[in-house]
């Protein structure tokens, strides 16, 4: 069997730590113990991301493109923005 990733691990200690809230205020767990519960550190997350990322030029002339995409849809379904009023 494969360990676990941080990712998983974190998710998963996420939900028991909302358990233990949960029991701690139906009574069924003493608040001391929801509070040990609560202070459990997560698995670290460690490694480089990998992909195709953006730079910031990048990312501002995409968000650029899309808001004029955007701002057309809009303009033909009828609607009207400032810059397009006549």
């Amino acid at each position: 069997m494969r360990p676990a990733g941080a990712a998983t691990i974190n998710l998963r200690l996420a939900a028991v730590r909302r358990m233990a809230d949960e029991a701690s205020d139906t009574g069924l767990l003493s608040p001391d113990l929801a509070a040990a519960i609560r202070r459990v550190q997560g698995a670290r997350r460690i490694g480089v991301r990998v992909g195709n990322w953006l730079s910031a030029q990048e990312g501002l002339r995409s968000a650029g493109k899309s808001m004029r995409a955007i701002a057309t849809e809009l303009n033909q379904a009828g609607l009207r923005t400032r810059a397009g009023t006549p």
